[in-house]
């Protein structure tokens, strides 16, 4: 359901073609590699280090 709706957003209301339509694997080994992080507990560390990286304002970041 929530692809379906993510398409729908994408193509009518934003205009665009997401990313992961033209590299599904690129996407898929992306996926694997974010749930992998999650389930060791890792995610959050490498949240805030790219939030740093990048200037995210802490507003921002949740």
């Amino acid at each position: 359901m929530s692809i379906a709706g993510a398409r729908t957003i994408h193509a009518f209301i934003e205009g665009n073609k997401p990313a992961t339509f033209g590299h599904p694997l690129w996407s898929l080994r992306a996926d694997f590699r974010m749930y992998r992080m999650m389930l060791l507990g890792q995610l959050e560390k490498e949240i805030d280090k790219l939030t740093e990286a990048h200037s995210v304002p802490p507003s921002i970041k949740q």
